[in-house]
């Protein structure tokens, strides 16, 4: 509920005011909330210095999330779904500074087989991934990852995308051979 949001994101200190929820509160979701500032998220992670959950999806830009990768090192779920903005080096950035993530949502975000090979370096304690729409991964990548991962909506490509790219380079050159033979 959008009231209930402003009102917690008024507790929310740009400085140093302090809650009675700093010690109490681990679990926070904020979903399609593009108000969310960059200035409210910093207040947020180092006010409430005990989160482990955060559900940020479609509430968060790359510099909030970098903040989050600082500052957030007890972080045990994160969904930072339905992001195509941000570069897998953030991602992977996140993945490696929170080691203790159990649970990752990356629904629809950018990312190839180098942010699931983050994942199998730095993630040791990972119990679910959820891989939807993100369809540059390969089944190979994903076999590295600890067999005990629940891997949920991972669908690999059947056909590669440097097979399409050929096919594609290979009609564009034909198409261009058969004109000149034509004039």
């Amino acid at each position: 509920d959008q009231t209930q949001l402003e009102r917690f994101l008024k507790i929310v200190p740009g400085g140093g005011r302090k809650s009675v929820y700093n010690s109490k509160l681990t679990h926070l979701k904020i979903t399609h909330y593009r108000l969310l500032s960059n200035k409210k998220i910093k207040g947020i992670i180092h006010t409430f210095l005990n989160i482990i959950h955060l559900d940020f999806e479609k509430s968060i830009d790359p510099t909030g999330l970098s903040a989050i990768a600082n500052s957030c090192y007890k972080l045990e779920y994160l969904n930072i779904s339905n992001h195509t903005e941000f570069s897998e080096i953030l991602i992977c950035n996140v993945i490696r500074f929170c080691p203790r993530l159990q649970q990752l949502d990356l629904t629809s975000c950018r990312i190839t087989d180098l942010t699931i090979e983050e994942i199998a370096k730095s993630c040791h304690n990972l119990k679910y991934l959820n891989l939807m729409r993100c369809y540059k991964i390969s089944k190979g990548a994903v076999n590295k990852l600890n067999p005990n991962i629940y891997i949920e909506n991972f669908e690999e490509l059947l056909i590669r995308l440097d097979f399409i790219g050929k096919v594609i380079n290979h009609l564009t050159q034909n198409n261009i051979a058969s004109r000149q033979t034509l004039v």
